[in-house]
């Protein structure tokens, strides 16, 4: 089975090669093709490469303690905190964090039950850690659930800044082809996602920012991936799929902008 996933890796990484070549000397609907061609081969490559390191999800991750504001990852539907790897790396490596993440647990279940478990989180960090104030990182659905964890009022606790990357905000049609709870609540304007849009729009304590995707395959079109007023908070890349942007380098180059940036309220102060 090693074997197979090991000979698939190298044959994918060939084809984005191949495909990225086309996208940057190609002209008009074929460069675009190439472009899509690419982010979807990136996405299964990527796919194949959570399945590798999957057991690493099994095992507790820890984060050395300092004085600046904890960061905690959130993934997505039918991931585990594996997908993180990248930018977890880079983010610690540029000196980010007390950086925390977390698996989900039951794939199916609600995004409420997924936001009760992230709560449970960040109050029990609050409370070891010494911190009111925390930045939540979310990946597709995972960018719902600290949107959902956010708005919720924990006593002193305070969410800085939400960051979502590929993150059905407006909700998205791929999600008629998912099965569960969460599946439903992330259609295209389901009544989900249209009351959190509402409740964003109101909220005054938590800047929020959304990195999209032109050619993500399961968040589309890419408007949906991002808050309409928070245009000056959103990124869109290309050439990179809903799994791909994980191990992004344009992406990673956003997260590190976007957390390094003053939030609204020290803006405010200043």
């Amino acid at each position: 089975m090693s074997k197979i996933l090991l000979i698939t890796l190298f044959f994918l990484f060939f084809l984005i090669n191949l495909a990225k070549l086309g996208r940057k000397h190609g002209q008009g609907a074929f460069q675009k093709g190439a472009s899509w061609l690419e982010a979807v081969i990136k996405d299964l490559f990527y796919q194949s490469l959570h399945c590798l390191f999957f057991p690493l999800a099994l095992f507790p991750w820890g984060s050395k303690k300092h004085d600046k504001t904890p960061i905690i990852l959130v993934h997505g539907y039918m991931h585990t905190r594996v997908i993180w790897l990248y930018h977890l790396f880079h983010l610690k490596k540029q000196g980010f964090g007390p950086i925390f993440t977390l698996n989900l647990g039951k794939p199916f279940s609600s995004i409420h039950s997924f936001r009760n478990k992230l709560s449970t989180r960040i109050k029990a960090l609050s409370k070891e850690l010494g911190k009111e104030e925390f930045y939540l990182i979310g990946h597709s659905m995972g960018g719902l659930v600290c949107i959902a964890s956010a708005l919720e009022k924990t006593g002193n606790i305070s969410i800085k800044k939400v960051i979502t990357i590929g993150s059905p905000i407006h909700g998205t049609k791929a999600a008629k082809l998912a099965i569960g709870e969460c599946a439903r609540e992330m259609e295209k304007d389901s009544s989900f996602t249209q009351s959190l849009a509402e409740k964003m729009q109101q909220c005054a304590t938590t800047e929020f920012f959304h990195i999209g995707s032109k050619t993500d395959q399961l968040v589309f079109p890419a408007s949906s991936s991002f808050l309409r007023k928070d245009r000056d908070h959103v990124c869109l890349v290309e050439g990179v799929g809903h799994v791909g942007m994980m191990a992004s380098k344009k992406v990673h180059q956003k997260l590190s902008e976007y957390l390094s940036s003053k939030t609204l309220l020290s803006q405010t102060l200043d």
